[in-house]
């Protein structure tokens, strides 16, 4: 079993990661906490998540394509899908490459299942009317 965290912050002005850092911290206490050790990380920082290519979202989409994680640790599902654009096809690669997502705030994420799938696709469109106001 491989796991991994993905690390996201919007806005890094100073460049001084701090919330990179909080995350991390909460990220690999939950991964502790489950008995987990974290094999790999996908940052990306002072990258929003409406705005533009995040390359490590795209290198941990590579990385589940080709089996090389199976438990995905994140500190809100937030920070890893905002809008459909991302979470429709992270939902059609997990269908194909069974993964387990843990989110430090709101827990277990199961995109496997419808009942995952319509929480996650509400999140997404409560989401997308507040960047979009």
């Amino acid at each position: 079993m491989s796991t991994v965290i993905h690390l996201r912050q919007s806005k890094d002005r100073d460049g001084e990661e701090f919330a990179i850092d909080r995350q991390r911290k909460q990220c690999q206490d939950l991964a502790s906490k489950l008995g987990l050790s974290v094999n790999r990380e996908f940052v990306d920082n002072n990258k929003s998540a409406t705005k533009g290519p995040r390359p490590a979202f795209q290198e941990l989409m590579q990385a589940i394509e080709a089996d090389e994680v199976t438990v995905l640790i994140v500190a809100a599902t937030d920070r890893l899908y905002r809008l459909m654009s991302d979470l429709v096809p992270l939902i059609d690669t997990i269908r194909q490459h069974p993964l387990t997502i843990h989110a430090v705030s709101g827990g277990n994420v199961d995109l496997s299942t419808v009942d995952g799938q319509t929480m996650a696709y509400l999140l997404s469109l409560l989401t997308i009317s507040r960047v979009h106001r």
